[in-house]
């Protein structure tokens, strides 16, 4: 019997961490954003950033803030050309990924909970 694979893993291709988190996020609507920055910003609360090795990811629907992650620099920008690789790299967007295609996609019903 085929295994059957996720639809993150399907259609794996040696793209960036960047590119791919970019791709989807683009496909569900184009007011989503994906900023980089060099910077931690407020360094309580990025107390593991280490500047020149890390990056700052905001996402953003259009200029509101909705995620915020570090990840290290050569990981966002290199791409996968290993299927493992290519795994790994899709595990971690798709912790971000997930929960924004799941809000996204049902959005709150206007009226009372019953």
């Amino acid at each position: 019997m085929p295994k059957i694979l996720p639809p993150k893993y399907r259609n794996l291709k040696s793209e960036s961490y960047e590119r791919y988190l970019t791709k989807e996020l683009e496909s569900l609507n184009s007011n989503f954003i994906v900023k980089t920055y060099k910077t931690a910003g407020d360094a309580e609360k990025w107390s593991s950033f280490q500047k020149g090795e890390d990056l700052r990811i905001q996402i953003r629907w259009k200029k509101d803030v909705i995620d915020e992650f570090i990840v290290d620099k050569s990981f966002w920008l290199t791409s996968n050309r290993d299927r493992d690789d290519q795994k790994y790299m899709r595990d971690f967007a798709h912790i971000h990924l997930d929960p924004i295609k799941k809000a996204y996609s049902h959005p709150k019903k206007k009226g009372k909970d019953k």
